[in-house]
């Protein structure tokens, strides 16, 4: 995202932006490539299919490895990544974009204003991470049609007792 430099300085008050890219990755776009040509976003919405790495700027292998050695997971080193919007306070993923536990749990809580999510519901996210690390945020809206089609009922009714400040739509 070479051209992202010279975006910026044709765009330098863009605050709010909508990324939708097949897939995220080093060869189309990584989330650290948007940071570094809008750094100033306060709202970001994201579509696509979007790995840990890209998304972070870490690899769950590097996670680890500090995890072994009882490291905190903010010492790994890591490239730009969603952790680096100072003014973010308001992420929207899309459909398309499958939030991963390992998102919610080492990126954004470090995203230091934000105050909103909007994602779509997957199984591999539960009520209790939600709670535990992004709990805290003022609005939590979980984008969840299938839940009219018998799929996450339990998952639904769990976040709405655990999370007061959740919005199921």
């Amino acid at each position: 995202m070479v051209a992202g430099i010279f975006l910026h300085r044709q765009f330098p008050k863009v605050t709010s932006l909508t990324f939708t890219c097949s897939k995220f990755d080093p060869s189309t776009a990584t989330v650290g490539d948007i940071f570094v040509t809008f750094p100033k976003l306060t709202k970001l919405s994201l579509n696509g299919r979007c790995e840990f790495k890209d998304f972070s700027g870490m690899a769950n292998a590097r996670i680890a490895k500090f995890a072994e050695r009882g490291k905190p997971s903010k010492n790994v080193p890591r490239e730009k990544s969603i952790t680096d919007f100072m003014e973010l306070e308001t992420i929207v993923f899309g459909s398309s974009f499958v939030v991963d536990p390992n998102m919610v749990r080492y990126c954004l809580p470090r995203v230091p204003k934000l105050r909103e999510v909007s994602l779509h519901w997957n199984e591999s996210l539960s009520a209790s991470l939600l709670r535990d690390f992004i709990g805290h945020l003022e609005r939590i809206t979980i984008l969840n049609t299938d839940c009219a089609y018998g799929g996450f009922e339990d998952a639904m009714a769990q976040v709405a007792e655990m999370l007061p400040n959740a919005c199921i739509k």
